[in-house]
């Protein structure tokens, strides 16, 4: 059974939000799944005065629902879909909505403006990333040099099982060459046993990288065509964006951790570096995600 059954696609209504609607569109088409198209107003503003409370905006739930209506409307989506309007703060009104559909996947716009380098994510698309619990795909308007490329970033963690499992669905699905990407660090511990291991360091070759990798892919029975890029660098992050900037994929897929310390969901440094400093659609996956029955 398709694990992608519902996918949640929060928009506003702007020229991004059309465009990705109709990407998650093509989306749902080829996984044969449904979507969920909200739109959250924040609550209407309301001015205090000694004695009495002035409303300075109106809330009127049926226009907001007819506008939406429209606006989906005139894409002329042919995947199933349903719309829905909620007030409230959005980020908290999209968790909520991931809970109310059952959502696989969340679809959300990154902002494509810049500062100093940094690709802003927005900040509902931050902290919805941040805190729900199913996968999200970040969406970015491919540019028109992006090849027919997945770039797949790993440690030796088990939890990258599941994403090359993932990463190998999509690529057979939407016809991309995987690329399996691991960086070796000048010191590297994971190639001790174990996730982490506090041994004294040592250093690490190419070969033995390569070794270490091919044991831990082989045994997943991939069956899209793939290639292993092994990359080193004094910081995990830094290669994997510059190898984006040299082959521009269509899509790179990563793993969130799922430990969660005050209702936090942490990705980890190097998703969330790459999450803000990259010009590609990102795929988070959760370990923690509702899975393939």
């Amino acid at each position: 059974m398709n694990a992608e059954r519902n996918i949640l696609v929060p928009v506003d209504y702007s020229e991004v939000s059309k465009e990705m609607t109709q990407f998650a569109d093509e989306w749902a088409q080829r996984t044969q799944a449904k979507l969920h198209i909200l739109h959250a107003s924040p609550i209407p503003n309301v001015e205090y005065y000694p004695g009495r409370l002035e409303r300075t905006s109106d809330r009127d739930d049926a226009r907001e629902l007819i506008q939406l209506s429209e606006f989906v409307k005139d894409l002329e989506l042919k995947s199933p879909h349903d719309v829905m309007h909620l007030h409230g703060t959005p980020y908290l009104k999209i968790l909520d909505a991931v809970e109310s559909v059952q959502a696989d996947l969340v679809i959300m716009a990154a902002h494509s403006h810049t500062l100093m380098g940094r690709i802003f994510l927005g900040s509902n698309t931050d902290y919805v990333v941040h805190h729900s619990h199913v996968p999200m795909y970040v969406y970015r308007k491919p540019g028109p040099k992006a090849s027919k490329k997945l770039v797949v970033p790993i440690d030796l963690s088990e939890s990258n099982k599941e994403v090359l499992r993932r990463a190998d669905e999509t690529a057979r699905r939407e016809e991309l060459e995987l690329q399996i990407l691991h960086v070796i660090q000048t010191v590297d511990y994971s190639y001790f046993g174990g996730e982490v291991h506090w041994a004294a360091g040592v250093e690490i070759t190419a070969d033995q990288a390569k070794q270490a990798v091919e044991d831990f892919v082989m045994p997943l029975n991939l069956q899209s065509t793939w290639q292993l890029v092994i990359k080193f660098g004094n910081s995990t992050y830094h290669p994997i964006i510059e190898h984006c900037e040299e082959v521009q994929p269509s899509l790179v897929m990563m793993a969130a951790h799922d430990h969660s310390v005050l209702g936090r969901l942490f990705l980890g440094s190097n998703t969330d570096y790459v999450l803000h400093h990259t010009q590609c659609p990102i795929y988070v996956h959760k370990q923690n995600s509702v899975m393939e029955a």
